[in-house]
């Protein structure tokens, strides 16, 4: 069985703040300070960094976004066989996520943070640590996209449109492949897979074999060699002839 893995020591990483956001609610309680040291699992971790209850539903939609890829857990998904598990583990009990999930303009917003981001800051951090950092969490912030709930926001139009544009992000995302690294180019895979399958266009299973595309959309776990170019190419078609 062919699986992507990524060692753990990125998920492990301090949180490299996104400092052209001025976020109307940070973290109290970050990782590296004595307050943080002195919680004693994961769980009291988990319970310190729920956002206040008064002003959560208050939050800018693209607050909440960049404050979800701060979460202190978020790039954990990256340890787990399959990084779409992981990513339940890591944010699926933070309120912030869930309210983010439940915001109609979700979908709409995360494209949009997503589409204005500049990849090629990546090569201005000062090491690998803070390149590594920086890239598992707008991977991080594919997979979320991946969300069939989310897909189902946009209409066949704005699909279309997510796809043009997701595409030619990815094309951005390849100039530094060598940092991204391969998972990078299976979350566009899924995403994409997922938002053509929404449109009625090639199945993956048209693709794939019934297993092995049934572990791909469900856990981002790859069992056929070529399949992440087979799908990339399919993006790639449906985006020239539409």
């Amino acid at each position: 069985m062919k699986r992507i893995y990524i060692s753990v020591f990125f998920a492990l990483l301090p949180c490299l703040v996104l400092a052209q956001n001025q976020l109307k609610w940070d973290y109290p309680v970050k990782p590296g300070t004595e307050a943080w040291k002195a919680l004693k699992n994961p769980a009291e971790r988990q319970a310190a960094c729920q956002v206040d209850v008064s002003v959560l539903k208050s939050l800018p939609t693209e607050d909440l976004i960049y404050i979800c890829m701060e979460h202190p857990f978020f790039s954990s998904y990256v340890v787990y066989d399959s990084p779409t598990e992981g990513l339940q583990w890591s944010v699926g009990e933070f309120n912030g996520y869930s309210e983010l999930i439940s915001r109609p303009d979700a979908m709409k917003s995360l494209a949009e943070v997503y589409q204005k981001e500049d990849f090629g800051k990546i090569k201005t951090l000062a090491d690998s640590v803070q390149m590594g950092s920086y890239s598992l969490k707008w991977i991080g912030l594919e997979l979320v996209m991946a969300n069939d709930q989310l897909i189902n926001q946009l209409s066949a139009q704005e699909k279309v449109k997510f796809l043009k544009e997701y595409y030619d992000k990815y094309l951005e995302k390849q100039q530094y492949k060598e940092i991204f690294g391969v998972i990078a180019k299976a979350t566009t895979a899924l995403t994409s897979q997922k938002v053509l399958k929404s449109l009625n266009h090639r199945s993956l299973k048209d693709t794939a074999k019934w297993e092995s595309a049934d572990l791909f959309e469900k856990k981002l776990i790859i069992r056929e060699e070529g399949l992440l170019d087979d799908l990339i190419a399919n993006l790639a078609d449906f985006v020239q002839k539409n």
